[in-house]
């Protein structure tokens, strides 16, 4: 990495090399405007921005792990590959499966039961399974007694209790996991997602506004946030712009989405929102 600064602009240029074959995997410059902003808030600004290409599940790092080990059978690839996929909304058999294995051989590894907690919800469709929603929610209270401090399990514990019907308990692990760690944009997604479910729709946009000024885009899953704050507007303008932003792999993920919004939302939300 490299720092450097003109005027009021700084610059934090950086590059990753995969040593192991002598070849740059990555690279890009990163800048901020110092105007009302002190040097903590400076550094701040770089790091998310830089750790999130970098460190993110489908960051440059563990992209390439994941495109590397197309052939584990367990571990944390398995781990990093589910979120990924979890992330762009693409099929999950394989990563339960995975994730499964992992477990037998490694019964205490909080990463993939957190994983698998989520993959398990995900797995279920549009149609409720009862045995899959106990049993993930096992997974994810098994994990957050190993690691109660990882914004991963505590990712997984929001989901399993939102999918649960436990909205306000969501939103506590939800939150509890955004200030563990403020730079897991899939987390912020997720968490606005249950303030929408909740009704607090000036909540839910406002957790966004930020990542997506700064960052140009959201995961799936705020894209989709968004969307459906735009139709409860009524800007159907807005809606059909973010609707064609979304990735055309993102069908199964806003489907899933979708009916977790329908199971969990109360009924004077709906109303309020505009929905039927």
């Amino acid at each position: 990495m490299k720092y450097r600064t003109e005027g009021d602009t700084h610059y934090l240029s950086w590059r990753i090399k995969d040593s192991s074959k002598n070849e740059i995997i990555g690279s890009g410059v990163e800048q901020v405007s110092a105007a009302d902003l002190t040097h903590n808030q400076i550094e701040q600004y770089l790091a998310s921005e830089l750790s999130y290409k970098i460190a993110a599940s489908n960051g440059i790092i563990n992209t390439r792990l994941v495109n590397e080990n197309n052939l584990a059978v367990f571990g944390n690839s398995c781990v990093v590959k589910a979120e990924i996929n979890l992330a762009n909304g693409l099929p999950l058999s394989e990563d339960e499966h995975c994730l499964e294995r992992t477990l037998k051989i490694r019964p205490t590894d909080s990463d993939a039961m957190a994983a698998l907690a989520r993959v398990l919800i995900s797995n279920t469709g549009d149609i409720p399974d009862i045995e899959k929603s106990e049993r993930s929610l096992r997974l994810a209270h098994k994990a957050a007694i190993l690691a109660p401090a990882s914004d991963r399990v505590l990712f997984s514990l929001m989901q399993t209790h939102l999918i649960a019907g436990h909205i306000d308990l969501a939103l506590r692990k939800g939150e509890r996991g955004i200030a563990l760690n403020p730079n897991n944009r899939e987390l912020k997604s997720a968490v606005a997602l249950a303030y929408f479910t909740n009704g607090n729709w000036g909540q839910a946009h406002q957790l966004l506004a930020d990542d997506e000024r700064r960052f140009k885009t959201l995961p799936v899953t705020g894209q989709l946030v968004l969307l459906l704050d735009a139709l409860r507007r009524g800007n159907r303008q807005e809606a059909k712009l973010r609707a064609d932003g979304l990735p055309v792999h993102a069908n199964r993920i806003v489907g899933f989405h979708l009916a977790t919004l329908t199971r969990t939302m109360p009924p004077s939300a709906k109303t309020g929102a505009g929905y039927p």
